[in-house]
């Protein structure tokens, strides 16, 4: 291999997980949304466990979109 060859590589590996990180952030933007606004109250307390993951799962979707 060359070295064009491996910052070819390197180049498409950044763009997939750069692809990766926005849609895995709108995905969560949707679920925050529908865990917010979208579950019934029997849900009470649960849902902000929900919210808790999903907010978490999101800051490490843009961390490792972003490296």
């Amino acid at each position: 291999l060359s070295t064009k060859d491996f910052e070819n590589e390197v180049y498409i590996y950044k763009m997939i997980m750069h692809t990766n990180g926005i849609c895995s952030l709108l995905s969560s933007l949707l679920a925050g949304y529908m865990i917010i606004f979208r579950s019934p109250p029997q849900m009470g307390h649960y849902k902000f466990y929900l919210l808790n993951i999903v907010i978490f799962s999101a800051i490490l979707d843009v961390y490792l979109g972003l490296l």
